[in-house]
């Protein structure tokens, strides 16, 4: 017979007399497993903890508000838009109760310009830029926008109506040719080109004075005379509109030593007057105002 022997390394095993409370045979001492379990913090390892979070919530704080300061303060400012400069220089009739009424003048900043009668349909005065007059049409140079023909004069073309409804009581082209009428509609005043000068009529058609292109203003049998012989001048004034509303203002400038650069003789002004309106238009270029 083979004889028992006793297991005394297993004595945990003695049927787990020492199991109190379910706590996992602790009794079995021959295989004590161990156990790992997380070490307490101290009450001071947890201060400072938060006081490290707490400081670091504060200095990402300091960073953001810092980070907004700087972009205020090199933030550039909208820009505004840019002006441009006016193309165009407008004058309104006086409605009623002192409201803006229709159109009265307009100057545009090529020079050319133009008056309304109130009615804001039919046209007073016309003064346009020819640029064909150049040789330079459609080219954008100065000289398409009306400063000197072909023949070096200004590229201007003046009209002007008697009154609304009217005929034409003045015309003169950027050469020199053209008439001003009386009121009656016969020829006052006659222009042959800046290059023979011109003349002016009696009521039966006669020629009572003429000049010639250097301004030398002379009577029909040579003798050298002014254009207003009852005050000396060489300006006269010629009414274009029964009640006074249109006046031209000729002048003709006899050229003398340091004065060739003068193209032609004659300057033509031509004052408009209605209502509110009191506007002076020159043969030429004229300015915004």
């Amino acid at each position: 017979m083979i004889p028992l022997q006793t297991n005394t390394g297993a004595t945990g095993n003695t049927g787990n007399t020492e199991n109190t409370g379910n706590t996992g045979n602790t009794g079995n001492t021959g295989n004590t497993g161990v156990v790992l379990t997380s070490p307490r913090l101290e009450e001071k390892d947890e201060s400072a903890l938060m006081a490290a979070r707490r400081l670091a919530a504060a200095a990402t704080q300091a960073a953001q508000t810092m980070q907004e300061i700087a972009q205020a303060h090199t933030k550039l400012p909208p820009q505004s838009k840019q002006v441009q400069p006016p193309t165009e220089a407008k004058r309104m009739y006086t409605g009623k109760h002192g409201k803006k009424g229709t159109l009265a003048t307009v100057v545009r900043k090529n020079g050319s310009a133009q008056a309304f009668w109130p009615n804001g349909s039919n046209i007073a005065i016309s003064i346009d830029v020819e640029p064909g007059n150049t040789g330079n049409a459609g080219t954008g140079s100065q000289e398409s926008e009306g400063s000197e023909g072909s023949e070096g004069l200004p590229g201007y073309r003046t009209f002007v109506s008697g009154g609304p409804g009217g005929t034409m009581v003045l015309s003169l082209d950027p050469n020199g040719y053209g008439s001003i009428n009386r009121l009656s509609g016969k020829t006052l005043v006659c222009f042959n080109g800046h290059h023979k000068g011109g003349h002016l009529l009696t009521k039966e058609g006669l020629i009572m004075k003429q000049w010639n292109s250097k301004g030398v203003i002379t009577l029909p049998n040579g003798e050298k005379t002014t254009l207003n012989s009852t005050n000396g001048t060489n300006v006269i004034g010629i009414r274009l509109e029964e009640k006074g509303r249109l006046v031209a203002k000729m002048t003709v400038h006899e050229q003398v030593e340091g004065d060739e650069d003068r193209p032609h003789p004659v300057e033509l002004e031509i004052v408009f007057k209605c209502k509110n309106i009191a506007q002076s238009f020159r043969h030429g270029r004229n300015a915004m105002v």
